[in-house]
C-alpha cells in the first residue's frame, strides 16, 4: 500500500502520467508571406521551436492541417518571415481544436493583427515589439522597423497559445495529496503503538 501511494504522489508531482493523445489538441494553420517563410511552434518564446512548414510564394496561401500542441504548457506561434525587398507583409489564419487551449484574444481563432502578435527585427524572444500593418497589402503585418528600400529584411513574429490544466491532472494531484495524508496517519499511528512502556520501581 505505500509503494502504491508513493507512486501516485510521484506521478502526481512530476506529471509523469501520460496524455490521452486521442484527446491532443491540435493547430490548424493557414499562412501567407511576402515573399517567404519558416513556420515553428515552440513551448520557448526565445526558441524557435519545432519546424512545421515553409513557404517560399508569396501569392501562395499555406495550410497545415491538424499539428499537435505539446500538452499543459504553454506553446507558442513562431513566423520567420523574409522579405526580398519593397513591400512585405504576413498573413495568416489560426483555429485551434481542444478543449483546454486558446489564444491570447481568449478565443480558439486568430488571425494577422496589432494587438496578439508580436516582432522582431533580431530573433525571436529578443526587442520584440507591436507590429504595424502595411498599406495596400489586405492587413498583412510587418515592423515599422523595416527601410522598405532595402534588399532583404527579415520579421520575426510571434503569438502565445495559452492551455489550463486537463481535469485528469488535477484529479490526479488531488490523489497524490489524499495519499501523503494516509502515509502520514498511519506513521503517526505507529509510531504510537511503538512507544516502550515507563519503567516503574516494583521493589
Amino acid at each position: 500500500m505505500k509503494l502504491l501511494f508513493a507512486g501516485i504522489l510521484a506521478l502526481a508531482v512530476t506529471g509523469g502520467w501520460s496524455p490521452d493523445v486521442t484527446h491532443a489538441s491540435v493547430i490548424t494553420s493557414n499562412i501567407q508571406v511576402d515573399d517567404a517563410f519558416f513556420y515553428y511552434i515552440s513551448t520557448n518564446d526565445a526558441v524557435p521551436g519545432n519546424l512545421v512548414g515553409t513557404g517560399s510564394a508569396w501569392w501562395v496561401s499555406y495550410n497545415f492541417p491538424d499539428v499537435p500542441l505539446t500538452p499543459n504548457v504553454f506553446n507558442y506561434l513562431h513566423v520567420y518571415a523574409i522579405n526580398t525587398g519593397n513591400a512585405g507583409g504576413f498573413m495568416g489564419d489560426f483555429t485551434l481544436a481542444g478543449s483546454n487551449v486558446f489564444f491570447a484574444n481568449g478565443t480558439q481563432h486568430l488571425t494577422q493583427d496589432l494587438t496578439n502578435w508580436t516582432v522582431s527585427l533580431t530573433g525571436f524572444g529578443k526587442n520584440m515589439v507591436t507590429p504595424t500593418i502595411f498599406p495596400d497589402t489586405g492587413g498583412a503585418i510587418w515592423t515599422s522597423e523595416v527601410n522598405w528600400t532595402t534588399d532583404t529584411t527579415y520579421a520575426y513574429f510571434s503569438s502565445p497559445i495559452y492551455a489550463t490544466p486537463e481535469p485528469s491532472t488535477y484529479a490526479l494531484f488531488c490523489l497524490g495529496l489524499g495519499g501523503l495524508a494516509v502515509m502520514k496517519r498511519r506513521k503517526s499511528l505507529s509510531s504510537s503503538s511503538a512507544k516502550s512502556p515507563e519503567w516503574r520501581d516494583i521493589r
